[in-house]
């Protein structure tokens, strides 16, 4: 489960936005929002890596 807390912090810190961000990584708009939002709809393994690297985590906070 992700916690969009903490990945809204990261996306604030990196000076993006959810909307930049999600043509960073090439995520329709609405998906990003609706994972964002639903606890239970989270991001695949690709999504997920995809968003790492494009807010450059370590592994450490991509793991926490």
């Amino acid at each position: 489960m992700t916690d969009t807390n903490k990945l809204r912090g990261k996306i604030a810190e990196r000076g993006l936005t959810q909307e930049k961000l999600t043509d960073m990584i090439g995520m329709n708009k609405a998906t990003m929002s609706r994972k964002m939002r639903d606890p239970n709809d989270d991001f695949t393994i690709k999504q997920a890596d995809k968003i790492s690297r494009a807010l450059q985590l370590t592994s450490d906070e991509a793991m926490a």
